[in-house]
């Protein structure tokens, strides 16, 4: 994994990925370890922890962790602490739920980042301004996309890649499914990207075939789909890659 500023947010992230796993249950897909985000208050969140829809949140606006509740909302900011502090302030929260005992700092998947042992937490400020800005255009985009096209899917991020992702089949074609989303920078670019591929069955499509595209590429490695660089596109040209791929795997 290349270093981008993200990885804190990432490393974050995983104290609810950790509280989805340990208070919900399983599900085949994986889906209730994954997390919402919302543009208006600029959060990452869990699914519903309990039956009265108590949930933990991630704040991009000033890198804390937040418990929210119906009756209340608990704050502990991330910035220079470390993490058994923030494990500690985690129990304390869940404890007076008699959830503290379930909850479990442990994961099925490997991050891609070496942590030290109490590692510190601390993320710039420039950093969490890009990672607003880009969940937030993803949310968007992804949304809209999925409009045009009549498929269904949530838009979720995904604490393993921790990309902001849809999957959805095409609705006039049973057989082929589209994954789309905005993925972290990484080994294949070296920024925040838009992604699409086309999956028949549960596997992907060939590109090889296929006409180059006016906005983005296709990928020719172990990812089989097309990438484009999102760090200054606009709405509109996120839209046109969409359209695009999707009409291209649908022909």
């Amino acid at each position: 994994m290349k270093a981008s500023g993200v990885e804190p947010i990432h490393i974050a992230a995983q104290y609810l990925a950790a509280a989805a796993i340990s208070l919900l249950d399983s599900k085949k897909d994986d889906s209730h370890s994954n997390l919402g985000f919302s543009v208006e208050q600029q959060y990452m969140t869990t699914r519903a922890l309990n039956d009265d829809g108590d949930h933990f949140a991630l704040s991009l606006q000033d890198f804390s962790l937040r418990w929210i509740s119906s009756s209340s909302t608990l704050d502990f900011s991330l910035n220079k602490h470390k993490h058994h502090e923030v494990l500690s302030w985690i129990y304390s929260v869940l404890k007076p739920l008699e959830l503290s005992d379930q909850y479990r700092y442990e994961f099925h998947y490997s991050l891609p980042y070496e942590l030290p042992e109490n590692f510190l937490l601390e993320a710039s400020a420039e950093s969490l301004e890009k990672d607003i800005s880009m969940r937030s255009l993803a949310q968007r985009v992804l949304s809209e996309v999925l409009q045009q096209h009549s498929m269904i899917s949530e838009i979720r991020i995904w604490p393993h890649h921790f990309d902001t992702g849809a999957y959805a089949q095409l609705p006039n074609n049973s057989e082929i499914s589209i994954g789309m989303g905005l993925a972290i920078p990484d080994s294949m670019v070296d920024d925040y990207y838009f992604y699409l591929s086309g999956y028949k069955g549960n596997k992907p499509i060939d590109t090889i075939s296929f006409e180059s595209l006016a906005n983005g590429e296709w990928a020719r490695g172990d990812f089989q789909g097309a990438v484009l660089a999102a760090g200054d596109i606009s709405k509109e040209e996120a839209l046109l890659f969409f359209q695009e791929g999707i009409t291209t795997y649908a022909q």
